[in-house]
């Protein structure tokens, strides 16, 4: 009815994530744009779906349609960053972000996307000027006082991470990083009862992304529970089929618990 409303076509890419209908999703958009060639969301969705799919090249490829037509479109350069950081070209990944210093209305968003290109680098030294930076532009960057967090829990500085995760998790309680850190946290102090609280808290938020669920499933495998592990790595796999993670991690949970006939 109206190709050009914004919100439902993101909306549309966050519930085929959630699904796992991306096969579904790329076939679709790949319509959309053909008979809607200049919409920016259309190209950026599919980008993204590419993403999920592991197909880098067409990917890079649709987020460069959705810049050609906006070159400000802020969404489009963060995604396309990550896909040239997957592709191994992280200098040029760095270039994208920081090119975009020049006109970000929002430039905590900028910094934290440096913070977390530099964290997946294990680079937390270099993440931390940068999501302080994004704190700078806007104190109350619960995402980045989380990322913050994570980053000082790397480097086993456990009070600071606490101190951190807790003060994101005062402005947004469902901060996904900030919950995941108070879990891991947990986990460290061997408090598995309070770190498993704080995980499942953050599943039942739907806010999780693939990097938390690979957190949670080496959290139920280190401490044996294969039960759960099994049921949440099979959930994680209709989310994300194309990550033989957790194929993985189910061969040895069903190895551990003696069920052979299921590897």
């Amino acid at each position: 009815e109206d190709p050009q409303d914004a919100d439902t076509m993101y909306n549309y890419l966050d519930t085929s994530e959630q699904a796992g209908l991306f096969e579904d999703a790329a076939q679709y958009l790949r319509s959309f744009v053909d008979a809607n060639p200049y919409s920016k969301e259309g190209w950026y969705c599919l980008g993204c779906i590419y993403q999920d799919l592991r197909l880098s090249e067409k990917a890079s490829d649709a987020l460069q349609y959705a810049i050609a037509i906006d070159k400000h479109y802020a969404m489009a350069l963060i995604e396309l960053a990550r896909v040239q950081e997957e592709m191994g070209s992280v200098g040029e990944a760095a270039t994208t972000l920081t090119h975009m210093l020049e006109f970000a209305t929002e430039r905590a968003d900028v910094f934290r996307a440096l913070g977390q290109l530099y964290m997946r680098q294990n680079n937390f030294d270099t993440a931390m000027l940068y999501l302080r930076k994004a704190v700078a532009e806007n104190e109350n960057d619960a995402d980045a006082m989380a990322l913050m967090a994570m980053c000082h829990l790397q480097q086993d500085d456990v009070s600071m991470a606490s101190s951190l995760a807790k003060k994101a998790l005062a402005i947004d309680s469902e901060n996904p990083d900030a919950l995941c850190c108070m879990a891991m946290i947990y986990d460290v102090k061997d408090n598995f009862e309070g770190a498993n609280d704080y995980f499942e808290r953050l599943i039942m938020s739907n806010r999780y992304t693939e990097m938390h669920c690979r957190f949670y499933t080496i959290f139920l495998f280190n401490r044996g529970v294969y039960d759960i592990l099994i049921d949440f790595a099979l959930e994680s796999l209709e989310l994300y089929p194309h990550e033989p993670f957790y194929s993985t991690y189910l061969a040895a949970a069903y190895f551990m618990s003696n069920r052979y006939n299921s590897l």
